[in-house]
């Protein structure tokens, strides 16, 4: 019965079924005589299969009941004011995060989380007051109070860092970290999308806080006397290194390129982009395969108007039309002329939302990327001659 079910989704996915049991039988899984059947094996991996299924559905259960905790704290706790008088939305998922980040035992993690917002008098809490309640919530389940103080040692790791800049040291920052990255992107011939550029700081930020927690043993028992020095050039390659990870394209980090480089770098995208287009199906494989072939086209698109693409399709888009916008206005140069393709790149770049968040393949959105595809392939390889 099982194969049979198996045999037949395979066919619902395009998939070839005699190729498929071709492959399962040189891999001794399957035996085939008036019927195909199981092997010895193939039944031993069956029931190993099972018994993962049971177990995944299990912790999909319990990832169940802590989404249902997350989403009750949540709504109890809008927002947290910082220290700068900012506000931030709250998310519980982000409290575990950094728990479980700073060394803190994940039972107990979670069971703080479920605790701590019993301690919070309001909807709207200052991050001291947050951070007051977490600690006391973690030394109800710790009470040698090591979990409260290495929480506190992470969340307050700024303190405990210092920057050498030259002569001078400053405190770690995101500012400061965020001041690295723009003096890097200065000096590169794209410019870098803003929610790059969060994510960039992000990253390194959490990158050098992880790393100076792994000392809060010591640290947590010398609290006022205790700092760690770090020179600015190793916080200049970890920017560097977090923008490498960042992008989509990372050979064009350099700080001077000729533009056929930037061009043949354009055209190898739009070149994925075709190949994976052609894969697609209507199917959820074809989805997959429109998904990257949309991702590629958009970050070609950013490349020739300048913009160095990211790794998140619907963030890609949506800084592309905007510089579309400022395109059309005559604010700023492609490395082709799109003008005659405009309407239709804004019409791609839209259908983008509906196609990620619908899942389903859009045969007139796949003909218009394949079209706009070739197109841009063309200008680019005009523009080489």
């Amino acid at each position: 019965e099982f194969l049979e079910k198996y045999l037949t989704t395979l066919h619902v996915f395009n998939v070839d079924k005699l190729e498929t049991i071709r492959k399962l039988k040189e891999l001794e899984i399957l035996a085939e005589s008036k019927t195909i059947q199981f092997t010895d094996r193939g039944k031993k991996l069956y029931d190993y299969l099972n018994e993962l299924r049971r177990m995944l559905l299990l912790k999909l259960e319990e990832k169940k009941d802590l989404s249902n905790t997350f989403e009750s704290i949540n709504k109890n706790i809008k927002y947290i004011v910082m220290y700068n008088g900012r506000f931030i939305e709250f998310r519980s998922q982000k409290i575990l995060e950094s728990l479980v980040r700073a060394g803190i035992d994940v039972d107990i993690s979670i069971k703080c989380i479920d605790r701590f917002i019993s301690l919070l008098p309001l909807n709207v809490v200052s991050s001291e007051c947050l951070l007051r309640s977490i600690s006391n919530a973690l030394m109800l389940y710790d009470p040698s109070g090591r979990s409260s103080s290495l929480y506190e040692f992470y969340v307050g790791t700024g303190k405990y860092l210092i920057i050498k800049l030259g002569n001078t040291e400053r405190t770690f920052t995101f500012k400061l970290v965020r001041n690295i990255v723009r003096e890097i992107s200065k000096t590169l011939e794209l410019d870098i999308p803003s929610y790059v550029e969060d994510e960039v700081v992000e990253r390194v930020y959490e990158s050098v806080r992880t790393l100076a927690s792994l000392s809060a043993q010591r640290a947590t028992l010398m609290r006022d006397y205790y700092s760690i020095e770090i020179e600015e050039g190793l916080l200049r390659t970890l920017c560097q290194e977090g923008l490498r990870l960042s992008i989509a394209t990372p050979e064009l980090l350099s700080e001077s390129l000729d533009q056929s480089i930037i061009l043949m770098c354009a055209r190898r995208l739009l070149t994925k982009s075709v190949e994976e287009i052609y894969k697609t199906t209507v199917s959820i494989w074809g989805y997959r395969s429109l998904i990257r072939g949309l991702f590629y086209i958009s970050s070609a698109m950013m490349v020739l108007l300048r913009m160095l693409p990211g790794s998140s399709l619907v963030a890609n888009a949506s800084v592309l039309l905007s510089r579309l916008e400022d395109y059309k206005k005559g604010k700023i140069e492609a490395m082709v002329d799109i003008h005659e393709d405009v309407g239709r790149i804004s019409h791609l770049l839209k259908s983008v939302y509906r196609i990620v968040h619908v899942e389903t393949v859009d045969e007139d959105i796949l003909k218009l990327a394949l079209r706009l595809a070739r197109r841009l392939i063309c200008l680019i390889d005009n523009a080489l001659e």
